[in-house]
């Protein structure tokens, strides 16, 4: 096993680490799949993500979620 240094891309993804962060990004596929479909000059949309989403119905907990049917 060889040490190569900090991980910087991996599968298309890109980690760049911050003093409190990783941040993981996909800029470098994405440039790549736009440039293979000669769509380099398209729109650019942006797109919130919510962040600590959990797929709880209203009145129900974690503890009564059948954890196994979702696996």
């Amino acid at each position: 096993m060889t040490n190569l240094g900090k991980l910087k891309y991996f599968l298309g993804m890109e980690f760049v680490e911050t003093e409190q962060d990783l941040i993981v990004n996909q800029k470098k596929y994405a440039s790549e799949i736009l440039a293979r479909f000669d769509m380099k000059e398209c729109n650019i949309v942006v797109t919130s993500v919510e962040g600590k989403f959990t797929n709880i119905a209203e009145g129900e907990s974690e503890e009564s979620v059948d954890g196994t049917l979702y696996k």
